[in-house]
C-alpha cells in the first residue's frame, strides 16, 4: 500500500494530517480519527475508486460541516483611550487604577493631553468553534471609515457586512448589538465633536480674540 497525498484540515481548531493510500488493486483509502468521522458524519474509514473521488467526498462533508457549524452576532466595538489631565478624576487621582493600563495612551512626539473615543459595528463569526471578529461596511454604501457620514444613517442590522478582521479584538470593548445602544453613542460623539469644534474655532482666531474669550469666560460659548 502506497501513500499517494495528504490530507491537511482543521476541525474545532486542531489541526489534522490524514494520509490518503492506494492499494495494490488501484483502490484509495483514508483512516480518519474518530472524533473526526463523528463530526463530519463519514465513516471511519474512507475508500474510493479514485483519487478525485476521495477527495470530493472528504471536501464536501468538511463544507456541509463547517456551514452548518457556523453562526454570526452582532456587536458594538467601542475604544476609549485619554492622557493626561484627561486620564484623572476631578481630585487628580490616575483613572483606571493608574496610568499604565489599557485606557492610556502616549505619543512620544507630542507632548498633548487628550481624548480618543471610537465605535463601530462588528461581527463575531464563530466557525466550527473557531472565532473570527470582524469590522463592517454598510452594504452597498462603501466603508464607514472612508465615508464617516454613514455612522449617522440608522441601517437595519442586516445592512451590514463583513469587510476585515478587526484588528486587536482584545483591545476594544464590546457589547451586543442594539439600534438604541448604537443612537446613543452616536449623541455621544456628537457632543464631544460639538466641544472640539469650539475649541478648533477658538484657537483659529486672532490672539486679542483668544484674550477676550477667556476673561468673559466664553471658552465653550456658554458664559460659564
Amino acid at each position: 500500500m502506497a501513500k499517494v497525498t495528504t490530507l491537511k484540515f482543521q476541525i474545532k481548531g486542531v489541526d489534522y494530517s490524514v494520509n490518503v493510500n492506494c492499494t495494490s488493486t488501484g483502490e484509495f483509502t483514508a483512516s480518519l480519527p474518530f472524533e473526526v468521522s463523528r463530526d463530519l458524519s463519514l465513516r471511519q474509514k474512507l475508500t474510493a475508486n479514485s483519487l478525485a473521488e476521495l477527495r470530493s467526498e472528504f471536501h464536501n462533508a468538511i463544507n456541509r460541516y463547517k456551514e452548518a457549524e457556523t453562526s454570526k452576532e452582532y456587536f458594538i466595538a467601542i475604544k476609549y483611550k485619554a492622557s493626561g489631565r484627561y486620564a484623572e478624576d476631578e481630585g487628580g487621582r490616575p483613572l483606571f487604577g493608574g496610568y499604565s493600563n489599557d485606557y492610556n495612551f502616549h505619543n512620544s512626539f507630542d507632548t498633548i493631553q487628550g481624548v480618543g473615543f471610537t465605535f463601530m459595528v462588528c461581527i463575531k463569526q464563530t466557525k466550527d468553534s473557531v472565532v473570527t471578529w470582524f469590522a463592517t461596511n454598510i452594504q452597498g454604501e462603501g466603508n464607514t471609515i472612508l465615508h464617516p457620514e454613514l455612522k449617522f444613517i440608522e441601517h437595519p442590522i442586516d445592512d451590514y457586512v463583513k469587510s476585515t478582521t478587526l484588528s486587536s479584538p482584545e483591545k476594544w470593548k464590546k457589547i451586543p448589538y442594539s439600534a438604541e445602544a448604537l443612537r446613543t453613542l452616536n449623541h455621544a460623539q456628537e457632543n464631544i465633536r460639538k466641544i472640539s469644534h469650539l475649541l478648533f474655532l477658538f484657537i483659529e482666531q486672532d490672539e486679542s480674540k483668544m484674550v477676550a474669550m477667556l476673561n468673559n469666560n466664553k471658552l465653550l460659548g456658554d458664559g460659564n
